[in-house]
């Protein structure tokens, strides 16, 4: 984990810098663990996925929204096995 958020501290924009270290946790977790997030924090996908191009590991992480994202419950029931569901990037 200590490769994402060395890859974090390198964002120049501070105000996304400290938007994804707020809940880095939840990335973390999703990574060291291969668990998705379920979150209504769009913003935090959209900077993981801008992340993914310097951290590709960034964009293998499972992030859904339940409240905009349509068919979570049917993956989410099927034991998430599709794993490129609702990746942050498509890469």
């Amino acid at each position: 984990m200590r490769d994402l958020r060395v890859a974090v501290k390198t964002i120049s924009n501070e105000g996304i810098r400290v938007a994804i270290e707020k809940d880095l946790h939840l990335s973390e977790a999703a990574v060291l663990h291969g668990v998705p997030v379920a979150s209504l924090d769009d913003r935090q996908r959209r900077f993981l996925k801008s992340l993914s191009e310097a951290y590709p590991t960034a964009g293998r992480i499972q992030w859904l929204n339940p409240a905009t994202d349509s068919g979570w419950e049917t993956w989410l029931e099927g034991g998430c096995s599709d794993t490129q569901s609702y990746r942050t990037s498509d890469a």
